[in-house]
């Protein structure tokens, strides 16, 4: 169940999204040949999926692993880096503001998954559908 504590941290996750906001309207895109680099959306790539996507899959892939249990996002742990993906793909200029507010959801998610042991709860699915409703997804 979350505390008040984490949905005040929710909040000003929220809040800081709005805060670093600019007023371009463009996604930012990963290659599927370089997941590390991201691209602004019209740059020419092979196949183009929106950052989100890419980052909510690789914490699908991880949030009930031994190590995210054990480390969750701590620095040096393994899952640290997913966490640094996320706040350069928040920092791109250009990004939307629904990419923006998407991005800081799915990094509450991530902190719903570590307060959770990578289950499913009410909390996470409430994230989930935060992250996906700026992409048409819902």
């Amino acid at each position: 169940m979350t505390t008040s504590t984490d949905r005040l941290l929710a909040l000003l996750t929220f809040a800081l999204v709005l805060a670093s906001c600019n007023s371009s309207n463009q996604p930012i895109y990963e290659t599927s040949s370089q997941s590390a680099s991201l691209t602004p959306a019209g740059s020419p790539t092979k196949s183009r999926k929106p950052v989100q996507l890419q980052l909510l899959a690789e914490l699908d892939s991880f949030r009930q692993s031994a190590s995210f249990a054990q480390y969750g996002f701590a620095e040096g742990g393994p899952h640290h880096v997913w966490l640094d993906r996320l706040e350069a793909a928040r920092q791109q200029d250009g990004i939307s503001f629904a990419t923006k507010v998407s991005l800081g959801e799915l990094m509450s998610l991530g902190q719903e998954y570590r307060s959770s042991s990578g289950r499913e709860t009410a909390d996470t699915a409430w994230f989930r559908r935060r992250v996906l409703d700026p992409l048409g997804n819902d």
